[in-house]
């Protein structure tokens, strides 16, 4: 619009323009040596204009053929950089596909075409990988680590390696300076607060996590969580060197971070029974049980208690499930402790309700036993033992990572190595039992080393 309206302001300029000069018609006289040239002024406009034009038009024809030398060159490099690219994304594929062959061979061609190492760089070391030649591999890695843009894939690739050799050391290493280059990144995070765990740097850990979760990179409940398992290490540590107040503080501050998890109430309150502190012991555990029934709560809770009667022990019990009432863990709680005091009515009371409300192996063997202490019904405690084969597993520490069965909890699970990662809940179909005891001497890669959690983040 503005262009058209400027197109016509000029052509009338133009028209009012010609329309003066024929009105006030004039002549020019160019004298030179001897010759004369007459004409009008409007011929000489007229000339000059079209004079203009052509020396506009060789100056552009004179520039085109200037630049044509450094135009072509550069149709030449956009055609090599096309083809390169073409190469970086096939070669990407063929990694992707598993062909080592071909990544290799897409490889050198983008190396050749672009002569931009830290493009290739990452896609060679991949080609290698697939070859089996880690050390050439290695080699593009290291070679990344001195191109700013291409570092953090290097530390990434050496840390892998590091991994697969079970260096832990080296990985650790690795690790810190991932971190120091992306801190929010979720996997690195994870990675260097796992491989501190591993080699027992617990401060160090710590402050790992804490920095993470300042910096939003874990969840805040999460961070608070591994907080409670770390200070729990501390504090079976001190435990162990006779600082037994140090080690009651440190699962004091635990339980504050994590104040329903199990293995946290429970090792407080054994400390502080421990101590003498019989009622903080007690109150810790009705809190944990209120959010989180749990038969170790209930063992640990008669363990304090310094009354070895059977029938005391059943009030004791009774008062705890108050604090959960209705949860089949209490009904359980309470008839197994029934059982013991010979209490037969209130035992068969709570395992109905218990498998009214939940069925379980448990419940059904426990009624086994009743039928054959109240009156030796073998056969009816058989049909209580044939539905508890029947039931589903009872609840059990289970690996949230590799499904892994533990005893008891642990803070590092015996099979994957994984943190934190086992949880109170009835075993999935294919769960595999192992020890809870993490083993020194394993080196295999942890739940958090899987391919989603070491994705690399866009820069």
């Amino acid at each position: 619009m503005i262009r058209t309206f400027f197109f016509f302001l000029i052509l009338s300029a133009l028209v009012v323009f010609a329309a003066w000069l024929s009105e006030h018609p004039g002549t020019v006289l160019v004298t030179f040596d001897e010759y004369r040239l007459r004409t009008s002024v409007g011929f000489l406009v007229v000339a000059a204009a079209l004079l203009a034009l052509a020396l506009t038009f060789l100056d552009r024809i004179w520039r085109y053929l200037v630049a044509a030398p450094h135009r072509i060159a550069l149709a030449f490099q956009e055609n090599r950089r096309r083809r390169g690219y073409r190469a970086l994304t096939q070669g990407m594929v063929a990694v992707a596909a598993g062909d080592s062959e071909e990544a290799g061979r897409q490889a050198k061609r983008a190396e050749g075409l672009l002569h931009d190492p830290p493009l290739t760089m990452l896609l060679s070391a991949q080609a290698a990988q697939l070859r089996g030649d880690e050390s050439a591999a290695a080699n593009y890695f290291e070679s990344m680590l001195h191109h700013p843009e291409m570092a953090f894939l290097g530390i990434r690739g050496l840390f892998m390696q590091a991994l697969r050799e079970g260096d832990n050391e080296n990985a650790l290493r690795l690790a810190q300076r991932a971190y120091e280059l992306h801190p929010k990144t979720p996997w690195v995070v994870q990675a260097l607060f796992d491989l501190q765990v591993r080699a027992g740097r617990w401060d160090e850990a710590e402050a790992t996590l804490k920095h993470a979760t300042t910096r939003k990179a874990i969840p805040s409940a999460e961070g608070k969580r591994q907080t409670a398992v770390l200070l729990l290490r501390q504090s079976e540590i001190a435990e162990g060197q006779g600082r037994d107040q140090e080690a009651r503080q440190l699962a004091q501050q635990a339980l504050k971070l994590a104040p329903g998890f199990v293995p946290v109430s429970a090792r407080y309150a054994r400390l502080a029974a421990k101590a003498g502190e019989t009622h903080r012991a007690a109150r810790a555990i009705e809190k944990a049980w209120a959010k989180a029934p749990h038969p170790d709560l209930a063992a640990i809770y008669l363990e304090i208690t310094s009354t070895e009667d059977a029938l005391g022990h059943l009030k004791r019990i009774e008062k705890l499930a108050a604090f959960h009432p209705n949860h089949p863990e209490s009904h359980l709680a309470i008839a197994e402790v029934a059982i013991e005091a010979r209490i037969w009515g209130d035992a068969r009371d709570h395992l109905a309700a218990a498998i009214a409300a939940m069925p379980s192996a448990r419940a059904f063997r426990r009624m086994a036993e009743l039928e054959e202490a109240e009156a030796g019904k073998g056969r009816v405690a058989e049909q209580w033992r044939t539905r508890a084969a029947e039931a589903p597993a009872d609840n059990r520490w289970v690996c949230g990572h590799c499904s892994a069965i533990a005893d008891s909890w642990s803070r590092i699970c015996g099979n994957c190595g994984g943190f934190d990662g086992l949880e109170w809940r009835s075993p999935r179909s294919g769960s595999v039992e192992r020890t809870a005891a993490f083993p020194r001497h394993r080196t295999g890669r942890s739940a958090w080393f899987s391919r989603e959690n070491m994705a690399v983040p866009n820069r």
